[in-house]
């Protein structure tokens, strides 16, 4: 088998393999062979017609082609693994050259072009220094990573004001359509002001809630949840059913704050 390479870019190459008839011909014969297990031939067994009559009866193109698919996969794996090319992409491959009969002498030839990793030459290590600047550590690097470990230790108590932005509440949702109820989920924990659940949930929630318990504080953990009654019902939708959702958070629970 012949292989050249063509360099087209610092990241693509063209093969071109050209395949001697030897090396083709175990791909012939397992062709036939194949074939005739698919086929009737008089006279013959299924799966024992002798390759001469494949040829003459089905014909020497679909017994190449039938080699070609099956053979050029593999030749072009060889082909990579000889000039060493590690492909980061599925080649284009084009079949130019076919033998036509049993006896014709052409080659197998076919052009593959693909998308390769590209060298890349190390530079020498021994000796090399490599300088780390000393990593600079402010009062608010600390208090952002104290406040972090605060967010996500804290637990939840029950407080008595009005509810604020940052608060938390443990809602029942229901979804109607023409006063059907579609679709419902209860306990959901959502944090006031955060804008990532109905359109004006925030805004009614903060200011239609009633007072509860206090926050409170236990080492230094900042207490911001609430748990209280509301209603919220977001505006129709255009060119629709008439549709609601309404909202009640679960009656204020009180538990201890600790992190």
């Amino acid at each position: 088998m012949k292989i050249s390479v063509r360099n087209l870019e610092p990241t693509k190459v063209k093969l071109t393999v050209t395949v001697d008839p030897e090396e083709f011909n175990p791909y012939l014969d397992e062709a036939r062979k194949e074939i005739a297990k698919q086929v009737n031939v008089p006279g013959f067994r299924k799966g024992h017609v002798p390759g001469k009559i494949i040829d003459q009866r089905i014909g020497f193109g679909a017994v190449a082609g039938e080699a070609v698919n099956n053979g050029v996969p593999e030749l072009y794996s060889k082909a990579l693994e000889t000039k060493k090319i590690h492909p980061m992409a599925q080649p284009e491959i084009d079949v130019q050259e076919v033998p036509e009969s049993a006896k014709d002498e052409t080659k197998l030839k076919f052009v593959a072009t693909v998308e390769r990793r590209p060298d890349i030459e190390l530079p020498e290590v021994d000796g090399m220094e490599i300088e780390v600047e000393k990593a600079e550590i402010t009062d608010e690097d600390i208090n952002n990573r104290l406040e972090a470990l605060r967010q996500r230790f804290g637990t939840l108590v029950g407080v008595d004001r009005p509810a604020a932005k940052g608060d938390y509440a443990n809602i029942d949702l229901n979804a109607e359509i023409d006063g059907e109820s579609v679709d419902s989920q209860e306990g959901v924990s959502y944090e006031l002001g955060s804008g990532t659940m109905l359109h004006g949930l925030d805004e009614e929630g903060i200011a239609r809630r009633p007072p509860s318990k206090a926050p409170s504080k236990q080492a230094s953990t900042k207490a911001r949840r609430l748990r209280s009654r509301s209603r919220s019902t977001p505006s129709r939708p255009r060119n629709s059913r008439s549709s609601t959702m309404t909202s009640h958070p679960k009656p204020p629970s009180s538990t201890p704050l600790t992190s």
